[in-house]
């Protein structure tokens, strides 16, 4: 099952670099002078980015995963279809020699 897209637009939420500012700076966004709040904006916004790449690194491997999944399903039947033409055979063979007469001067042949 594919996991859905994160939550949000591909911009940065309204709140980002808000709780940027109060959780690595300690102070309320607005407090803060206009380089601080670029940086913090910055930051919120390559945080962003990075889970962008980071759910389209973990689709791609999801579906890679799906299709190894469906090549080794792809196998397992063939293994069983020839498993299952073998075990026909034997079966074959088997019925062939318990049709066969028996040796007629005692001996078993090889």
């Amino acid at each position: 099952m594919l996991a859905g897209r994160p939550s949000g637009s591909t911009a940065v939420t309204d709140r980002a670099p808000e709780e940027i500012a109060s959780r690595l700076l300690g102070r309320p966004y607005a407090a803060l002078d206009p380089t601080a709040q670029n940086v913090a904006l910055h930051v919120a916004q390559q945080r962003h980015i990075a889970r962008d790449v980071s759910f389209e690194v973990n689709l791609e491997a999801e579906v890679e995963i799906m299709l190894l999944h469906d090549k080794l399903d792809a196998l397992r039947h063939a293994q069983r279809q020839d498993l299952l033409a073998l075990q026909a055979e034997q079966l074959r063979l088997l019925v062939a020699l318990a049709r066969s007469p028996a040796p007629q001067d005692g001996v078993a042949s090889s």
